[in-house]
């Protein structure tokens, strides 16, 4: 059989088989690879892939590319950084991270993954938390596959004085690299930390980013974690899992503004009673893109508070997916939970598959879930026109104003104004017309 004809797992096998791991973790990398191929390629006749199918991966013939170290001293991560962010920066390249350019905290302990797992029986309790019943096909092969990846540890009361962001710039040497991340975040007991993380897509060519990402917030912490997705000529594929202890406080604010294809899980596990979270979301799709955001939120223990609220726009021929469900388990009483998923469709062609669940087995909770999607209101366009303002920037005017209440929730002000910027450039581009923030009123 030529290599040219086979098929998307048939040559990740390939590359397991190429890379030859000579000791195993803990958790078994050729398990992991059976499993990927026994759960198969997503197909549209599996609910999860319905609205997202993956086929087009068959075509290209990947060779793994993390640790492919490019010359870093070629690249400019300036430019990047400088985003008017004062924040601790850790700095990562095709998955492996770069000690020179990055300034953490000295508390913080960041160690290589790989090399922690096969050197520590404490750190697989943090490892691979992953419901079975939420594992897919790629979080299989990025724990087949992974290598170097992320340790960071964060001790009991820290309180960070400003964000720790972490810029993972990829870029593969040529049109078929597969890249997976693996980064696991241990927050440890009365900490207050805020987490940004770049996905950031250097040069022109394909690169498959398969990344997947844990993170344990023990008790009395609060997690403030954004993840602010800009692909170009580049797919992802993002697992993010969190499990939180008692009286904890988690927040998600998931941000995409371009890729070819983006899908990202994220699970949420209430684990203790008292515990808090909250799932945000701003996407906005163009050209042919797909943006599919898959979230799960199980509230295990009784006690306890989530709220979801996710909002995209659609132009061109781009696709909206949002599945997001919600699971209470019978011992989880006195529960509330609210999830919301709206969406504007800028054009006739695009696209938005929307699917909130509840699934509910305690008696005294409180649950609400809802959708929406269509255009604009013609009557507040009207009323906008009617004082004088001109078509094309009420429409503006109401499109960053129906994503800014989500950025609304966050609570850091540098971070709120940023995202602003990201919206009104990327609906800049896509209205063809320029906005500028004294127009918004946005707080400074």
């Amino acid at each position: 059989m030529q290599e040219t004809n086979l098929n998307f797992l048939e040559k990740i096998q390939k590359i397991y088989n190429n890379l030859n791991f000579q000791n195993e973790l803990p958790l078994n990398r050729s398990q992991a690879l059976k499993n990927a191929l026994s759960y198969g390629f997503p197909t549209p006749k599996q609910e999860h892939w319905k609205y997202s199918s993956p086929i087009f991966l068959n075509k290209y013939n990947f060779i793994d590319n993390t640790s492919n170290i490019l010359n870093e001293e070629n690249i400019d991560f300036s430019k990047y950084l400088n985003n008017g962010i004062d924040s601790y920066n850790l700095i990562v390249l095709n998955g492996t991270i770069l000690t020179n350019k990055s300034n953490l905290p000295q508390n913080i302990e960041l160690l290589n993954l790989e090399k922690s797992l096969k050197n520590s029986n404490q750190l697989i309790n943090y490892f691979d938390i992953i419901l079975n019943n939420r594992k897919t096909v790629f979080s299989e092969i990025n724990t087949a596959l992974f290598r170097d990846g992320i340790y960071l540890r964060i001790p009991k009361n820290t309180n960070l004085d400003k964000p720790l962001a972490i810029y993972y710039f990829n870029e593969g040497n040529n049109s078929d690299a597969i890249i997976n991340l693996r980064r696991n975040i241990i927050c440890e007991k009365n900490v207050e930390v805020t987490i940004l993380e770049y996905f950031i897509n250097l040069g022109n060519y394909f690169t498959l980013i398969n990344s997947v990402g844990e993170i344990f917030v023990d008790e009395n912490s609060i997690v403030n974690h954004l993840k602010l997705q800009n692909y170009q000529n580049t797919s992802l594929f993002d697992n993010f899992n969190a499990v939180q202890k008692r009286y904890s406080n988690f927040t998600n604010f998931t941000f995409t503004d371009e890729g070819k294809y983006v899908r990202n899980d994220l699970n949420a596990i209430l684990d203790d009673e008292n515990c808090e979270t909250h799932l945000l979301g701003v996407y906005i799709g163009d050209n042919d893109n797909l943006i599919d955001n898959h979230t799960f939120v199980d509230h295990a223990k009784p006690n306890s508070f989530s709220n979801e609220n996710y909002r995209g726009i659609l132009f061109d021929k781009s696709t909206g997916v949002f599945n997001g469900k919600i699971l209470v388990r019978q011992d989880a009483q006195k529960t509330n939970a609210y999830q919301s998923n709206k969406n504007i469709l800028c054009s006739k062609d695009a696209t938005i598959n929307s699917k909130p669940e509840l699934e509910i087995y305690a008696d005294d909770v409180k649950c609400s879930h809802g959708a929406t999607s269509g255009a604009l209101d013609k009557n507040l366009i009207f009323y906008l026109q009617s004082r004088g303002i001109e078509r094309i920037k009420a429409e503006s005017l109401l499109m960053n104003s129906f994503l800014s209440e989500v950025v609304s929730e966050l609570k850091n002000q540098e971070i709120k104004k940023y995202l602003q910027k990201l919206i009104r450039l990327k609906l800049n581009d896509d209205l063809h017309y320029t906005i500028d923030m004294e127009e918004l009123k946005i707080d400074n």
